[in-house]
């Protein structure tokens, strides 16, 4: 059971997020990708991106000032949270 800042996934969705720290480009990994968020550190919704399924995206978060956010990724599979530093 993954355990996240928006709740319980008991699916295990495998993701991967590089380059972590970033300067503002940033790709993310995962089978099915429907849905990404960037959220700031104290909750507020930055970005909200849909995808049809895709395994592989890039996104661009240069205009966000140097802090953690959190990236909600929704798949096919379930939801998983990452931190991401972005610095500059």
């Amino acid at each position: 059971i993954n355990a996240g800042y928006f709740g319980v996934n008991e699916n295990r969705v495998e993701v991967k997020v590089f380059p972590n720290p970033t300067n503002g480009h940033l790709t993310v990994e995962a089978e099915g990708i429907e849905e990404i968020k960037v959220v700031g550190i104290l909750g507020q919704i930055l970005m909200t991106e849909n995808y049809s399924k895709e395994n592989n995206v890039s996104l661009n978060l240069s205009e966000l000032k140097p802090a953690l956010y959190l990236l909600e990724i929704r798949t096919a599979k379930g939801k998983t949270v990452k931190l991401v530093s972005v610095d500059k």
